[in-house]
């Protein structure tokens, strides 16, 4: 039975050890479980599919793009962890940022003002539709409102018709990937493409 008074502190720590060690004990106590309970084994299950979503945008664009050719521009849509936020602790965007130090980024995000020590070499825009523009894949990071705008869907398919769109939200929808042949990679969805 689920602890209903638990508070989630993990992710107050920076050090992703730490929140690693402190998730697995904080699942425990909040779910009842002992350490030894061979139900504790879905923590671990728990934590694996964490960082297999974390690492997922940044795998995806490393087998189409070459994340070391310096020409390469990638756009970014979205810095923070979550939507409607300015908070960037956690976020996996940033994460993916800190991946592309090679390559320029065209980044916006509607809300998180950008901070130089991510990137060497960034290209801050200050609308979603600056970022469309001379780039050779896209990253939806952050699921913000505005990326689900109709309009704003309608410009991408248009402007990326040949551009690989790394979206793991699912925010473009697969009647606009299906009728504009778009290359677009989600978690669980099936895609008309056949990935490298």
């Amino acid at each position: 039975m689920y602890n209903t008074t638990f508070l989630c502190t993990y992710k107050l720590h920076d050090d992703e050890d730490d929140q690693d060690t402190l998730y697995r004990h904080e699942y425990l106590y909040a779910f009842g479980l002992k350490e030894y309970d061979s139900d504790a084994r879905m923590v671990d299950s728990c934590i694996a599919n964490s960082h297999y979503r974390k690492n997922w945008p940044i795998d995806q664009l490393g087998k189409l793009i070459d994340l070391q050719n310096a020409s390469n521009v990638i756009g970014i849509l979205g810095l923070a962890y979550k939507e409607d936020t300015h908070s960037t602790k956690n976020s996996p965007s940033i994460k993916a940022i800190l991946q592309l130090q090679l390559v320029t980024i065209k980044v916006f995000d509607p809300i998180v003002s950008w901070e130089k020590d991510w990137h060497p070499n960034p290209i801050v825009t200050s609308s979603s539709h600056e970022v469309l523009h001379g780039i050779n894949a896209l990253m939806i990071l952050t699921p913000c409102a505005e990326f689900k705008d109709q309009e704003f869907l309608n410009l991408l398919s248009r402007q990326l018709k040949d551009i690989p769109i790394i979206d793991p939200y699912g925010l473009v929808p697969s009647d606009l990937i299906e009728r504009n042949n778009l290359k677009v990679y989600s978690l669980g969805r099936y895609t008309n493409h056949k990935e490298k």
